[in-house]
Parts: structure tokens; sequence; C-alpha cells
């Protein structure tokens, strides 16, 4: 895929807001995608305050586990429109279908998100996570969906999700992480 492991999703960058320990958070955020209840698949939530680095973890785990989802990535801003986000996925998907409505093209994301386990969808930003289980469209129930699904949020009321919380970062780890690129020293 062009530019990173996701459509749509943001470059990585080291920001000072990282959680404490990522690579114990990018395991555990793993562990939770990945195994399934024998009830089906249960999303996973990266949650904690604004600023705290849940969208950069989210970031970090596309890049580093993308080989696990070869079906895609696929990102969507949900602070934004739903389905003006669904939609240009549609159109990501489905080139063809460019200039066709709106519904029709978030059809061609539920017919997809459907039928694919090994993809990944994350919605960032999600103001209140019971929106997911809320229909986007008569076709597109987001926990309906056969794909893993990760969401963030500033919320801690994740009964339906597999939580992992996201804490600030000590200044000297900070520092460390952020002198790990060559450019920023």
């Amino acid at each position: 895929m062009p530019d990173g492991p996701a459509q749509g999703c943001p470059r990585r960058r080291v920001v000072r807001g990282a959680p404490p320990d990522p690579e114990e958070d990018l395991e555990n955020l793993h562990t939770a995608l990945i195994f399934s209840d024998s009830v089906g698949i249960r999303p996973a939530g990266l949650t904690g305050m604004g600023g705290m680095g849940k969208t950069q973890l989210a970031v970090e785990y596309c890049y580093r586990y993308r080989e696990s989802y070869p079906n895609g990535i696929f990102w969507i801003n949900a602070a934004a429109d739903w389905r003006d986000e669904f939609a240009a996925l549609g159109t990501y998907l489905r080139p063809e279908l460019a200039g066709e409505p709106e519904v029709r093209r978030i059809r061609a994301v539920a017919d997809y998100l459907k039928t694919q386990r090994d993809c990944l969808l994350v919605l960032d930003n999600v103001e209140d996570p019971a929106r997911v289980l809320q229909p986007v469209t008569a076709e597109l129930l987001p926990l309906g969906l056969a794909c893993r699904l990760l969401v963030t949020t500033r919320r801690r009321d994740l009964s339906q999700f597999r939580s992992v919380e996201v804490t600030i970062l000590p200044d000297d780890v900070a520092l460390q992480l952020l002198l790990r690129d060559e450019q920023r020293r």
C-alpha cells in the first residue's frame, strides 16, 4: 500500500505523549486483536486522556503488525462524519465507484469487510464507543463486520471491547524514545 501500512493511516512519528511502555502496550493490543473468544471477535479499544498517544500507538501498531492483516488495514477518522469517511474508503476499495452515491460506496466497504477476517479497521477518536453498535447505513454495522476492529477513545466504558489503557510517558523515557530517531539529535 502506498506511503504506509493502511489506507488513511497517518505517518509514523515519535511524540512526547507516547505510552510509558509502548512495546508492552503494542503486544497487549496485538493479543487483544488477534485472539478471539469462542463467541467471536471482540474489538479492542485504546483508552486514555486526550494527548496521551492513543492515535500514535494505533499508528505504530499498524506499521509493526501489518503482516498480520494481509487483506488490508483501513483507517477511519471517527471524529469526522462516519458516512463520508466510509464512502471515501469505498472509493479506495473500488475506484470505479468514484462519483457514485454515498450509500453505494459504503455498501462496497460493508461487502468487503463482512468477508475479510484478516484485515483491520481502525476507528480513531471515537467520541462514544456505543456508536460502534449503531449502523452507519442499513448495510454497515461496525461491530457486525468480520474484520478486526480497533477503536481509540477517551472514554473508559468499553464493556464491548478488550481495553488497553494508554498512560503518560515519563520525561526520561520520552527523551530516550525521541532521540532514537537520528534526525532529532
